[in-house]
């Protein structure tokens, strides 16, 4: 167990490590930006409209629409071309190269990820001169540069995937809680039933009802560090209608029910001074 001097201590340095922000801000027009550069690197978020950002690369340019978040490196030339009335969330920030790739590229951000309010509040929090506000600012953006690490590692292991098992994986990553029906998700991914428990199998080492279960666990665990949603509550949000069901499953893979799950964490929160 961490003892809780020694979090403080960790807890006391944890600014050192957060992402500098340079400034911040929204951007909302027709009209195209021209080329500039920034001594520090550039996450451009779309939140409206369509444009195109050269990439001071050979001249290559590419696409965005409402979802693409752009990287530009540190003092390369860009710009954004609108094809019509855009509206974008940016920030110019430092931040130690083994956190946060920073070469140019574009990376598509789900509807719903919380990294698309993060960046809102980004902005918000970078609008005045309080320091307290710009501590939030970049913790927030430390965890904008997490959670991007982790959809596109997420997606590199899709992409070796075969393609038709990738869109099966696709179809249950973006609806967890969608009731399971197997035949209507091979049918989307362009398989058979059979085939597609085969691909399942030999590269997943599990059935599709099974990786679904993984998944929707998964998001149960996190559900449950809250103190707010009851166990039926956190069950209907993971696609189990039946709660006795959740609870049984739960408890299989974990070896402790859901509610006590949740007190053996709050324990531990306070044992070590996470709270």
């Amino acid at each position: 167990m961490i003892l809780a001097g020694k979090v403080s201590s960790v807890v006391a340095a944890l600014p050192v490590l957060l992402p500098r922000i340079e400034h911040a801000g929204r951007f909302a027009a027709s009209r195209d930006v021209s080329f500039h550069a920034h001594p520090g690197a550039e996450l451009v978020l779309v939140t409206e409209g369509a444009c195109q950002c050269a990439t001071g690369i050979g001249g290559l340019r590419l696409p965005g629409r409402a979802g693409t978040l752009f990287v530009q490196p540190a003092n390369a030339p860009h710009d954004q071309r609108n094809l019509k009335f855009t509206r974008t969330n940016y920030v110019v920030f430092f931040a130690p190269i083994a956190q946060f790739d920073t070469t140019a590229r574009t990376i598509q951000v789900p509807g719903g990820d919380p990294i698309r309010i993060w960046m809102e509040q980004i902005c918000d929090l970078s609008a005045g001169n309080d320091p307290a506000a710009g501590r939030m600012a970049g913790a927030l953006l430390f965890a904008c540069l997490e959670r991007l690490n982790e959809l596109e590692h997420r997606w590199q292991i899709r992409d070796a995937l075969p393609p038709s098992l990738a869109r099966a994986v696709a179809q249950i990553e973006t609806a967890p809680a969608v009731p399971f029906h197997a035949r209507e998700l091979a049918c989307r991914a362009g398989l058979s039933v059979s085939h597609m428990n085969m691909l399942f199998r030999k590269h997943l080492g599990c059935s599709p009802l099974r990786y679904l279960q993984e998944r929707r666990l998964s998001r149960a665990r996190t559900l449950l560090l809250g103190p707010y949603a009851r166990v039926n509550e956190v069950a209907a949000a993971c696609g189990y209608a039946d709660t006795n069901y959740f609870v049984r499953l739960f408890t299989r893979q974990s070896g402790v029910s859901p509610g006590t799950w949740r007190r053996e964490q709050e324990k531990f929160s306070l044992a070590t001074g996470k709270v």
